[in-house]
């Protein structure tokens, strides 16, 4: 479906929960780059939210973009549809927004309310995940039993799915996921996240205690996370016999972290980890690394992979694996060049992951070379990129009312 051609700059809004200044996980990180690089192209976004602390019912966050923030939606003693409740909730929010010719939804209750006003021809449907196939993987596998989603939340998934006028995928790991769960469609297209490029940071090792000498194996995330699968990058390095310089940075904190560190006590690699708990800017961290391991079994995209790029890090995570029981979910094939910018390992085998750490401790410097090419990579994929990628997709023309430019 294409839309017709608009005589006024385009105007997108968004709808997600959270969002600036309330950016905790990954999601919102990326929201707001997609706001501002939209902004940049000359793009009018406007923001629904919940509201939170002591932030304004409705702001203008910057030229071009504005927040409208409404009371958190009260479930009562209707949590048992707790879909139903959101997606009405979104339903107000979205009769005061302003007419937009886009109208972006993340989850499904927000989709959902969308279609039910009666704007279907305007959804773009940005799915976080496939609600089907975290489902499947939560039921094949103990630790992700939590996660797993309702009925209703799974049906309002798929009916997102198949009624948005556009559907856009960060991966094609997460498009097949579709496809597989949920059939093909027309007008879904897979747009990766770009990341960032970092100035070239003095190392900050001291800051973690750390020395010029030691080989930095990388984390971030929540350790704890079941989807993050900390316990394989451990595996990993206990398989094999790493250097008395060899340490392990673990970035984030979360749920579970308790958990997650006495993981790494049982293991006996406590002397060799230092652990920062949650860094609202990471950068300092990556600074210190000279590797980043993503080991999730169920990863939409992993963004992580290409902040590390940015940084100059080559990247190593497991392979997809759609038909293992259960299955390993993940996008590092299009994410990492095998053996340039990192590795892809057997997502199977933790030992081929800790040789591939081994191998790159013994030589610093061609992991080094590897982080070199994965910047420079890096850096020819920008925002502005995807931003004109987004607008063409969505039928939309790029303005030039406002020079392109990167928000602080």
């Amino acid at each position: 479906m294409t839309q017709p051609k608009a005589s006024h700059p385009p105007r997108i809004t968004i709808m997600n929960r959270l969002f600036w200044p309330k950016r905790f996980g990954g999601l919102e990180r990326v929201l707001w780059q997609y706001a501002n690089a939209l902004a940049d192209a000359g793009a009018h976004i406007h923001v629904i939210c919940e509201q939170h602390d002591d932030a304004p019912a409705s702001e203008q966050a910057r030229e071009g973009l504005t927040v409208q923030r409404h009371a958190p939606v009260e479930f009562g003693r209707l949590w048992r549809v707790g879909e139903l409740v959101q997606a009405r909730w979104w339903k107000q929010a979205l009769a005061k927004a302003p007419t937009s010719d886009i109208i972006w939804a993340n989850e499904p209750t927000a989709a959902t309310a969308v279609i039910r006003s009666g704007l279907a021809g305007r959804l773009l449907y940005r799915p976080v995940f496939c609600y089907d196939g975290l489902t499947h993987a939560a039921r094949t596998i103990p630790a992700m039993a939590p996660l797993a989603r309702t009925f209703l939340a799974r049906k309002l998934d798929r009916y997102a799915y198949k009624h948005a006028a556009y559907v856009i995928d960060e991966s094609h790991n997460l498009l097949e996921q579709h496809h597989h769960y949920y059939g093909p469609r027309a007008n879904t297209t897979v747009i990766p996240n770009p990341a960032s490029i970092s100035e070239p940071t003095t190392c900050l090792r001291q800051r973690f205690g750390l020395t010029p000498e030691q080989f930095v194996i990388g984390f971030v995330g929540r350790p704890g996370d079941p989807c993050k699968d900390l316990p394989f990058l451990i595996e990993a390095v206990r398989s094999q016999a790493m250097p008395d310089h060899a340490r392990l940075l673990l970035v984030g904190g979360g749920s579970g972290f308790e958990t997650a560190k006495q993981w790494v006590n049982d293991a006996g690699l406590a002397p060799h980890t230092i652990w920062t708990g949650d860094l609202e800017d990471p950068s300092p961290a990556y600074a210190a690394m000279n590797a980043l391991v993503l080991p999730s079994r169920f990863e939409t995209f992993g963004n992580v992979i290409v902040e590390a790029h940015a940084h100059g890090l080559p990247a190593l995570a497991r392979a997809a694996d759609f038909t293992a029981t259960p299955p390993v979910y993940t996008a590092s094939r299009e994410l990492i060049d095998n053996g340039v910018t990192g590795y892809v390992v057997d997502p199977h085998d933790p030992a081929e992951l800790g040789a591939r750490l081994l191998l790159m401790a013994a030589n610093p410097a061609m992991a080094g070379e590897m982080g070199r090419v994965a910047r420079q990579r890096a850096a020819s994929y920008t925002w502005a990129d995807v931003a004109g990628r987004y607008l063409q997709a969505l039928g939309l023309e790029q303005s030039q009312a406002l020079p392109a430019r990167r928000a602080a």
